[in-house]
């Protein structure tokens, strides 16, 4: 696995610990009545999009990232683990001492859901991400 761009990483756990970032479970993003909501992953996600507002958006139809202008609304999640140097078709995994292994932050999100702060603390503590 590729070591996440530092600068990139401690941005993703600034905005893990932002109460204005709402956590929801099994989507990466999603809007309801007004309120955007992320998975841990998807706050990683929204981060690439406000870096690129002019390129890339959520899709008002599902949870993905579109280059904006993409008739075909192709999924750009590569890209965004482009972007933070990320193995392009990888979960980040990250160090659990609970089951003393490295797992990824999608299922820390949805299956352990895990608080957005407890997935910062992992990821700042794990090294090797």
């Amino acid at each position: 696995m590729n070591k996440m761009k530092p600068e990139i990483k401690q941005k993703w756990i600034e905005e893990l610990r932002n109460p204005n970032n709402k956590q929801n479970f099994g989507r990466l993003h999603f809007v309801c009545q007004e309120e955007e909501t992320f998975c841990a992953l998807g706050v990683l996600g929204n981060i690439f999009v406000n870096e690129f507002p002019f390129q890339y958006e959520w899709s008002k139809k599902n949870s993905r990232i579109l280059k904006i202008g993409d008739e075909e609304e192709k999924p750009m999640f590569q890209e965004v683990n482009k972007w933070a140097n990320i193995d392009v078709n990888e979960n980040p995994r990250i160090y659990y001492p609970p089951l003393k292994r490295k797992v990824g932050i999608l299922a820390l999100n949805d299956a352990f859901q895990l608080s957005f702060a407890e997935i910062a603390d992992l990821l700042e503590q794990d090294e090797s991400v």
